[in-house]
């Protein structure tokens, strides 16, 4: 039985059959999109009692998922484009 792959690297390797100009494209649409998003997200209020907990556990998560992958996402997508480039290169080139 195959090992599962990850998301991101699923993702990747999705992104790599893409044109190597949509995954371009990707990378700052990604980082704005999810730098803004974490953003939003950052400020919460403090709970004034326990019913009050889950937006606030809701909106710090959205936040940390946010922060976390603007960083990550737009290295998946340059890197999927650098392959994409290089595997549409005539072999003869080499």
């Amino acid at each position: 039985m195959g090992r599962r792959k990850g998301e991101l690297t699923l993702l990747m390797e999705v992104a790599s059959k893409w044109p190597w100009k949509v995954s371009a494209a990707l990378v700052p649409i990604s980082f704005i999109v999810l730098h803004l998003t974490a953003a939003a997200f950052d400020h919460t209020a403090a709970p004034a009692n326990l019913a009050d907990l889950g937006p606030v556990v809701i909106h710090q998560g959205i936040h940390w998922f946010a922060a976390f992958l603007q960083y990550i996402l737009p290295v998946i997508f340059l890197a999927a484009a650098v392959v994409s480039f290089v595997s549409g290169w005539p072999v003869d080139m080499w």
